[in-house]
């Protein structure tokens, strides 16, 4: 027999042996694809998980954007109310002066 002990003929047998080495890389190849994969999906599900958890701190940055807008405001709004009452209580005076003035009152 020409083939060796398989009685395959050499070149055949030479191309089984790549196709069985070429098999395995293969083979090993693809399970390092499947762990990529994995790993991009968890890494997908990661990123879509950060940008809910963003979104709802941006919705709450914006509650409380409104919340520290409205308190720092107050003190605007008293000082506004006590000058209100002052140029009233200022023109009052003036007018009842006045008035005394003209004998009015």
């Amino acid at each position: 027999m020409s083939g060796g002990e398989t009685g395959l003929d050499p070149n055949l047998e030479r191309r089984i042996t790549e196709i069985e080495s070429r098999s395995r890389g293969n083979a090993r190849r693809l399970d390092k694809l499947e762990e990529l994969t994995e790993t991009i999906n968890r890494l997908a599900i990661s990123v879509e998980r950060m940008a809910t958890k963003q979104s709802d701190m941006a919705d709450s940055m914006t509650k409380l954007d409104g919340k520290v807008t409205a308190i720092e405001s107050r003190p605007a709004r008293r000082w506004e109310t006590v000058a209100d009452k002052v140029i009233t209580a200022v023109a009052a005076a003036i007018v009842g002066f006045v008035l005394a003035r003209l004998g009015l009152a």
